[in-house]
């Protein structure tokens, strides 16, 4: 599933992490105890720190976003009798109303090689109108030059602020000769505070696409995201959203309520379950 709106989490003593979308253990070997084994979680950074008592530290939303859409030819194809590329448009415009309001956003959309075009410049409250039009304009063509869209994006992020964030959707890999994975690594490798995470939208049994956007996601710290459908999308995409959780104490009674990114919880070591909210 794109996203799950549920994490069981036990705050027992011991450091656990979230990195490329699955849940691990400190010693990185699986998920660790009382940890739900691959459970995906809306936003890396649900950590558990013992300091005496154990606190839930939740990471913020990036300052920063650029939204990286595949508009190859493949994006004409048709899901749920819908072009693909009409259903990512519809979501990517209903993510727009959601986003916070001081996170600046741009937009890239790559497809044909040696083809990728600006969509919106990343800038602090953007013209939502404008920006839907724009979105709305794009059609499908040639083929998937992942590689030279993120070598761009690093122009893209130049005057951008804070940590950034690529949310990068693709329905295939790269078909233009590019390394993508290459470029990812050397665009994190530039200074950026910046991650990638990657929806990989309908791709079926494609398990070489698959394995590739992965990687770019790993490289990155980012996560990675199957799509298959209209509601898998929108809720790989809310990612960027401001999620709100709640916390149960072992006998069910709610302990704590929250939104992620705002200043998390410091709860005595036991079993807890954690609800995160992903539809805002």
């Amino acid at each position: 599933a794109a996203g799950l709106n549920r994490a069981y989490l036990s705050l027992n003593p011991g450091h656990f992490r979230k990195q490329s979308g699955l849940v691990s253990g400190a010693d990185g070997h699986g998920a660790g105890q009382g940890i739900a084994a691959g459970t995906d979680l809306p936003d890396k950074g649900l950590i558990l720190q013992p300091a005496g008592e154990l606190s839930l530290s939740l990471s913020r939303a990036p300052d920063s976003l650029l939204i990286m859409l595949d508009t190859s030819s493949s994006m004409g194809e048709f899901i749920e009798g819908q072009l693909k590329i009409d259903v990512a448009k519809t979501v990517i415009i209903d993510l727009l109303d959601s986003l916070p309001a001081s996170m600046y956003v741009g937009m890239r959309s790559f497809g044909g090689c040696g083809h990728s075009e600006v969509i919106s410049k990343i800038v602090s409250e953007p013209n939502h109108e404008w920006f839907k039009t724009q979105v709305l304009a794009m059609t499908p063509r040639g083929a998937t030059p992942l590689a030279y869209a993120l070598n761009l994006a690093k122009d893209d992020f130049a005057e951008a602020p804070g940590t950034k964030l690529i949310l990068l959707v693709s329905d295939g890999m790269e078909t233009c000769g590019g390394d993508p994975v290459q470029a990812a690594r050397q665009l994190v490798a530039s200074g950026y505070d910046l991650r990638v995470d990657v929806v990989g939208f309908s791709l079926g049994s494609d398990n070489k696409a698959r394995e590739q956007l992965m990687e770019i996601a790993k490289t990155t710290n980012g996560l990675y995201f199957d799509a298959n459908n209209t509601a898998e999308l929108r809720a790989a995409l809310s990612v960027v959203t401001a999620f709100g959780y709640t916390v149960y104490d072992a006998a069910g009674n709610v302990v704590y309520t929250g939104t992620l990114g705002d200043q998390g919880p410091k709860l005595p070591a036991g079993a807890y379950r954690v609800v995160i909210h992903t539809s805002p």
